[in-house]
C-alpha cells in the first residue's frame, strides 16, 4: 500500500503548470523558426518534383529517400500537385504560431505535431536530429492541457465568462512532466554512455575536435591556444551527461544540475551549429526546476494582472 501510494504522488500528484506555459510558449516558437528556414527551399525538399518526390519516384524508384522508421508515414512523397504541398506548409507554421500563443491550442498542437512529423518523414535527410524527437515533447506539452493559462484560449474565455477567468496559473496532475523528464533522462543515458568508451571524449580532445570541424562549428578560428579550456570542458561533459540522469532527480543537487546543462547548451549554441537542439532540450530541462523557480519569470504578469488599472 506505501509503494503504491509513493507511485501514485510521483505520478499523478498537483504540479503547477508554469512548465507547460513555457515549453508551449518555447516549442511553438522554435518549430515555426524552423520551418520558415526551409521557405526557399520547399518544393526542392519536400515537392513532388523535388528529391525523392512523386515525380522523382516515378522515373526513377530507386530514389525513394525514406528512412525505415517513416515508411509508413512518409505520405507527401505520394502528393502530385505543389499547391498541396504549399498549403500544408503553410498550415504547419501557422499550426505553430497558434500553438505557441494558446489559440485553439490542443487542436493547432496535434496539427502541428502530424505536419511536422509528415515533412520530417518527407525528406528526414533535410533535418537534424532534434526533428525526431521534438515532436514527443511537444505531445506531452499537449497531454497537460497547455491552453488553461496564458494563452489567446484563457483570454477568449475570460471574456465570455468573466467569472472563469483565470487570475493565476493553478495545478493539474503531474504525469505529463513526468513523461517529458524520463524522456530527457533516457536522452542523456544513451548519448552520454555511448561516449564513455570513446577515444575521443577519453583523451580530451572532442571539444577541440567539434570547434574546428567546419560542418558543426560557427566560426573558423584557431582554437589552440585555447587547449586547456577546451580539455577541461571536455571532460565536464564526459561527466555530466552520463550521470545527469541521476543527478536531475536529487532534491538538491537536481537544480544545479539544470543550471550546468543549460551552461552546457548555451555554448554549445554559441560555438556550434546543431540545428535547434540546444533550445529543445533546455526547455525539456525546465521541468526538472522547482515551481518558485520557474514562478519568478511569471511575476511580472502576475503583479500586472492585480495592478488596478486607473483611467
Amino acid at each position: 500500500m506505501a509503494l503504491s501510494g509513493a507511485v501514485k504522488r510521483w505520478f499523478f500528484a498537483p504540479t503547477m503548470q508554469y512548465w507547460v506555459v513555457m515549453c508551449r510558449i518555447g516549442f511553438g516558437l522554435c518549430l515555426f523558426t524552423a520551418w520558415l528556414f526551409y521557405a526557399p527551399v520547399v518544393q526542392e525538399l519536400f515537392g513532388p518534383q523535388g528529391l525523392g518526390g512523386a515525380a522523382t519516384i516515378a522515373r526513377l524508384p530507386q530514389a525513394e529517400l525514406v528512412l525505415h522508421d517513416y515508411r509508413y508515414v512518409a505520405y507527401l512523397r505520394y502528393i502530385h500537385a505543389s499547391a498541396v504541398i504549399w498549403l500544408l506548409y503553410g498550415a504547419l507554421l501557422l499550426a505553430a504560431l497558434s500553438f505557441a500563443a494558446g489559440l485553439f491550442t490542443r487542436t493547432s498542437g496535434v496539427v502541428l505535431v502530424l505536419l511536422h512529423t509528415l515533412f520530417v518523414a518527407r525528406m528526414p535527410y533535410a533535418v537534424w536530429g532534434w526533428a525526431t524527437m521534438i515532436h514527443a515533447f511537444t505531445a506531452y506539452t499537449i497531454l497537460a492541457h497547455p491552453g488553461r493559462y496564458v494563452s489567446l484560449d484563457a483570454w477568449l474565455r475570460g471574456r465570455k465568462t468573466p467569472q472563469a477567468s483565470l487570475r493565476h496559473i493553478g495545478t493539474a496532475p503531474v504525469w505529463p512532466r513526468r513523461l517529458m523528464q524520463v524522456h530527457v533522462c533516457t536522452m542523456y543515458t544513451v548519448v552520454g554512455w555511448a561516449r564513455l568508451s570513446q577515444p575521443g571524449w577519453i583523451e580530451g580532445g572532442m571539444t577541440y575536435e567539434a570547434l574546428t570541424n567546419l560542418m558543426f562549428a560557427r566560426a573558423d578560428l584557431d582554437w589552440q591556444a585555447w587547449m586547456p579550456l577546451l580539455q577541461a570542458s571536455n571532460y565536464v561533459v564526459y561527466c555530466l551527461e552520463p550521470l545527469a540522469p541521476v543527478l536531475l532527480w536529487l532534491p538538491t543537487i537536481g537544480p544545479w544540475c539544470v543550471i550546468a546543462l543549460m551552461s552546457l547548451h548555451i555554448g554549445l549554441e554559441l560555438t556550434t551549429t546543431v540545428g535547434w537542439w540546444n533550445y529543445m532540450l533546455i526547455l525539456a530541462l525546465l521541468t526538472f526546476l522547482p515551481d518558485a523557480w520557474l514562478q519568478r519569470c511569471f511575476r511580472p504578469i502576475r503583479q500586472a494582472r492585480h495592478t488596478p488599472s486607473h483611467k
